[in-house]
């Protein structure tokens, strides 16, 4: 902790207590985290867009490795496939994925984006239809008179309807 704090130029010493650094170390690290890769594909003006977390779907690559693993799987045909073996037969099934096929894998997760992006717009679609209609409403709106009802009370709806004969 002593040493972050000093590599980033905050003052502290070593009788500090423990919760005394990690203090200081909320309030002055980073927002976010900055990975060093971003910083270099910035430089060259680039901008990363990360999938969102656990949305392995949305990544071509894994399809990709799900055809190589089928290609292993595939060529393991005895069952005694040794780290030699194994390798080589990686090696072939990473080869085996061809231009097309990252094509494909593009595209199926772009069409899969594209599903996202709809489905999303539906569910707030939606969710805006049932707030604006159920914010829109107010007593005077009702088409039933008031006069033509009973008053009832909170007890009386809580209890049973009566039993009919065609029970």
């Amino acid at each position: 902790m002593i040493d972050w704090l000093q590599s980033n130029n905050i003052q502290c010493s070593a009788d500090m207590k423990k919760f005394q650094l990690y203090e200081l170390i909320e309030k002055h690290k980073p927002k976010e985290k900055v990975y060093r890769i971003d910083v270099a594909l910035k430089r060259r003006g680039h901008a990363v867009l990360r999938l969102p977390p656990y949305m392995c779907e949305l990544n071509p690559i894994e399809l990709a490795w799900a055809k190589i693993k089928r290609v292993v799987k595939r060529n393991n045909i005895r069952g005694d496939l040794s780290l030699t073996k194994l390798e080589e037969a990686t090696r072939e099934a990473q080869s085996s994925v061809s231009k097309i096929d990252w094509e494909g894998f593009t595209n199926h997760t772009l069409k899969l984006e594209q599903h996202y992006w709809e489905q999303d717009g539906l569910m707030e679609d939606a969710i805006d239809k049932f707030v604006i209609e159920l914010g829109g409403m107010d007593s005077s709106d009702s088409e039933v008179s008031d006069d033509s009802e009973e008053e009832i009370s909170d007890s009386e709806l809580a209890q049973p309807l009566p039993s009919t004969s065609d029970d």
